[in-house]
């Protein structure tokens, strides 16, 4: 329940408190309502995911997907404009509603029905071991070099495996 409870405050709380501080404040309780429900969104995947609650009517391969999207994952997704904003410097990005739909859609990315790709068991050939861990610390690499363009990368690849599995 601990572990659950710091990813609630690390991936619900946090994310959606700097969202709200950099571009949805403006809109008063609104843009606090939307917070509150992605925050409330994390809190309900978190508890489903710890209560390990199946309620897909159609069932789906557990060890291949997760049922919603996870916290960590929401987390990136709600804040990805951020990241393309501190990179490009887009000020479109910064807009209210745009974020305050954002964070309503991830929201309810969490505690959907949809599938998402899960690496738990991910069986990697030995063939393949040493090219796995070198593309690991390239990637380590680049987020210590051009952090924002490698979460841009990560994140935005992420939702496209979610469009994938959806699809």
């Amino acid at each position: 329940e601990l572990d659950s409870l710091s990813d609630f405050v690390s991936f619900g709380v946090a994310p959606g408190f700097l969202i709200y501080l950099w571009s949805t404040n403006t809109l008063g309780s609104l843009g606090w309502g939307a917070t509150l429900f992605f925050v409330i969104c994390s809190a309900l995947r978190l508890a489903r995911f710890t209560a390990d609650i199946y309620i897909t009517k159609e069932p789906i391969d557990k060890n291949e997907y997760f049922t919603g999207v996870p916290s960590p994952a929401a987390a990136g997704l709600i804040l990805l404009p951020l990241f393309v904003f501190f990179e490009f410097q887009l000020d479109i990005l910064k807009n209210e509603y745009l974020n305050l739909i954002t964070t309503i859609l991830i929201g309810f990315m969490m505690i959907s029905k949809i599938p998402t790709i899960s690496l738990k068991k991910l069986k990697i050939n030995q063939k393949y071991k040493t090219w796995i861990f070198l593309i690991f610390v390239l990637v380590c690499v680049a987020l210590i070099s051009k952090i924002w363009i490698t979460l841009i990368l990560v994140f935005g690849s992420y939702l496209m495996s979610v469009f994938y599995t959806i699809l």
